[in-house]
């Protein structure tokens, strides 16, 4: 009876690559073996059916099986990224923008903060008030304006948190993400260990839609973090 998987590879580094040699040996159909018969050589090999085998004290074995190798292989792919979630661990929506200011023409209408429809100002203001369940103290202008503008009302500083506001002044650049000629607000979705923020906003490419991205701003204006 054959070895089991786990007696025959011993560690999962050994069993990733029989995996990947059997991938190999399935495209090139190369090194074909048979088991028990004599081998000189360290290799793996294919018995042209169910089994990868390797060279052992002259001899080839079997190591495990093509099925076997398959799952290994599977299990060795980095794993997908975890989609950011709120504080209760739920996860956000890929767009909840009202339905109303969402699937009309941009600029064609006001939302309820006195901004044009699917435009950074609006994604922000309306996402404080439904998640953060907070409202902007002043009406704070153009994008570019909001640091200044809400300074005196409540904290801008360099500190990322889940909740704040990320902004950008007029033409700024920074954490890859460039700012138009009135600037740039985002949503702070998750702030990651090496201080990089998941934000989420409208109108990043002046095109009128929404998209998550993973930055660096140079401030953060906290009306009332999560």
């Amino acid at each position: 009876m054959a070895d089991s998987v786990a007696d025959m590879l011993g560690r999962r580094t050994t069993a990733v690559l029989a995996a990947l040699v059997v991938v190999a040996t399935l495209v090139t159909g190369c090194q074909p073996a048979r088991a028990g018969a004599r081998c000189r050589t360290t290799d793996w090999g294919d018995d042209g059916r169910d089994w990868v085998l390797q060279c052992r004290n002259g001899r080839w074995v079997r190591a495990l099986t093509k099925q076997d190798a398959a799952k290994i292989l599977l299990a060795a792919r980095p794993a997908a990224a975890t989609p950011p979630t709120d504080a209760a661990g739920n996860p956000y929506p890929k767009d909840d923008y009202p339905a109303q200011w969402r699937n009309v023409a941009q600029d064609s209408v006001f939302d309820s903060w006195g901004y044009p429809n699917r435009q950074c100002t609006s994604f922000v203001a309306w996402r404080l008030a439904n998640t953060n369940r907070a409202t902007l103290p002043v009406r704070p202008g153009d994008a570019g304006q909001w640091d200044d503008a809400l300074r005196s009302h409540v904290v801008v500083d360099e500190r990322p948190a889940v909740g704040a506001i990320a902004q950008w002044n007029e033409n700024e650049s920074f954490g890859g993400l460039g700012a138009g000629p009135i600037g740039h607000v985002a949503w702070v979705q998750a702030v990651h260990a090496d201080g990089s923020v998941t934000v989420e906003q409208y109108n990043l490419g002046s095109d009128g839609t929404y998209v998550q991205f993973r930055t660096r701003a140079p401030r953060y204006i906290h009306v009332k973090d999560l």
